[in-house]
């Protein structure tokens, strides 16, 4: 058996504490560990070795680590699983199984990165390739950019054959889906997938139950919750290749060795969960409201020139640089309002211009706003997809009847990322400029994998999952650069939007 030693340095969460106000905080440091994984003709059928490339930050991980819930006795989600060993020994055996050595030395190695490094959006490089051609087709959803019913240009539902090991290349991208969901809730022909399809636009989630709709099946392995290894991971691992998604020739091409664009497959999957009931009858707003002006929303707006390339967009927000980044994807369809946090006023002026009732079609709020001062300005009829996760996570189901309809989206659907790649390959072969933004968006910041990564982190964490840059006081996203792509590398060609050094 062909044997390689590795070493992986992560981001880890060592602990959590109570801070000054009483909420939990977290503790991180960077640590490396040295891991054994089999080479070449020794990886297991359905497996790759990858490389970390890139980690993005998402909002929805601080209710894994800091919420302090009463089914745990005031504990986090992170506490209590860490503590879980029975369950940590289930989904271990299926980490080691992908490609690392079965030596116990090895195993505790590996269990101590998988219960504690954080974060599922990932890009990885892929190095060796081993596909299970065995593997069943399974049909599954995807929308495409093409034709509807009645002749208008949007995102067409398709149901397209896959056993999760096709377009995948040695030395190509691939995203890291979230969790390794079952197939038996991935594929679009069961009853009750069937039935969901109709209703949501996606097949129903997978649970971590035993049994669930009278079928079993296996569990899924959220990354970053102490199931799988997080993205925050840098060097060669083996990774199931059905928990990836690969990146297009399309995208591949335009992007060089730049991750950035397919580090926004995760979150644009998640926009094309959270549309889902539009996308399954072929509704399109005429005028939609993003509130809030960070990298959410400009994935939003990327989304919608291709989902309803025709609505009018009204953005608000407090940074007048990421304003101005966001309105240049395209300047004829988008308004921005800028917002101290208090005087909305500008929002109504903008949505007089633009509808004719002074309100809008849909309203999304990508942070955490009540609920009255949202409803105001939806139509009746109309929609709002609460984006902030921390709205979503939260959310109770009302019984009261209102006249418009409020979703909570959570988490991305079942291979919604294949969607995003459709997309994604869509606007850079039709309109790549709507793309030049995302490589020189003023509400990201991108660090190396190291200390001061993992101090970053930590701050984010501890700011309500909100990162304040120091230097010019903009709220921004903090992204992790790993191995090629560190900023020693290829890096400040990205960030300053300058892609001709990659050619």
């Amino acid at each position: 058996m062909s044997v390689a030693t590795q070493e992986l340095g992560f981001i880890d969460i060592t602990g959590e504490h109570p801070g000054p106000d009483g909420k939990m905080q977290v503790d991180t440091s960077f640590t490396r560990t040295k891991v054994a994984i089999k080479e070449h003709s020794d990886i297991p059928p359905g497996n790759c070795t990858a490389e970390g490339l890139l980690a993005g930050t998402c909002g929805s991980e601080e209710g894994y680590y800091l919420a302090q819930l009463p089914i745990y006795n005031g504990s986090t989600r992170f506490m209590h699983d860490l503590g879980n060993s029975q369950v940590q020994d289930e989904f271990l055996e299926r980490t080691i199984a992908f490609g690392y050595t079965s030596d116990p030395k090895n195993r505790e190695a590996v269990r101590d990165v998988m219960v504690h490094t954080p974060f599922h959006e990932g890009v990885v490089r892929i190095h060796e390739l081993n596909p299970d051609t065995n593997r069943e087709q399974i049909p599954i959803v995807e929308y495409v950019p093409g034709r509807l019913s009645d002749g208008r240009f949007g995102l067409k539902q398709t149901f397209v054959y896959t056993n999760f090991q096709e377009g995948f290349e040695e030395g190509a991208m691939a995203v890291l889906d979230p969790a390794l969901v079952c197939d038996d809730h991935t594929r679009a022909d069961t009853p009750e997938n069937e039935a969901s399809i109709r209703a949501t636009g996606w097949t129903v989630q997978c649970t971590r139950d035993e049994e669930f709709h009278g079928h079993k099946h296996e569990k899924k392995g959220t990354r970053g919750h102490t199931q799988a290894i997080g993205t925050a991971t840098e060097g060669k691992m083996p990774i199931s290749l059905r928990s990836m998604t690969p990146v297009s020739r399309a995208v591949l091409d335009y992007c060089k060795s730049d991750p950035t664009i397919p580090g926004q497959y995760e979150v644009m999957g998640c926009i094309a969960h959270a549309h889902g009931w539009a996308l399954a009858r072929e509704y399109q707003p005429d005028v939609v409201v993003f509130e809030g002006d960070g990298f959410n929303t400009l994935n939003m707006v990327g989304w919608y020139q291709v989902y309803a390339p025709n609505a009018k967009i009204v953005v608000v927000g407090k940074t007048p640089p990421k304003l101005k980044s966001i309105q240049q994807i395209n300047p004829n369809q988008i308004l921005t309002v800028t917002t101290d946090g208090h005087d909305y006023s500008g929002l109504d002026d903008a949505l007089r211009q633009v509808s004719q009732t002074g309100k809008a079609d849909i309203i999304i709020p990508t942070i955490a706003l009540p609920e009255s001062q949202v409803a105001s300005r939806v139509k009746e009829g109309g929609d709002i997809i609460w984006w902030a996760a921390a709205v979503s996570e939260h959310a109770t189901r009302e019984n009261k009847r209102k006249p418009y309809t409020n979703h909570y989206p959570y988490g991305g659907a079942p291979a919604a990322e294949m969607t995003a790649d459709a997309v994604f390959s869509w606007l850079v072969q039709n309109n790549p400029e709507a793309l030049e933004q995302f490589t020189s968006f003023p509400g990201a910041t991108y660090v190396d994998m190291g200390p001061e990564a993992a101090d970053i982190v930590k701050e984010w964490f501890n700011n309500g999952a909100k990162y304040v840059d120091k230097i010019d006081n903009i709220s921004k996203k903090p992204f992790i650069r790993m191995g090629s792509f560190k900023s020693s590398t290829t890096i400040p060609t990205a960030i300053n939007g300058d892609r001709n050094r990659y050619i």
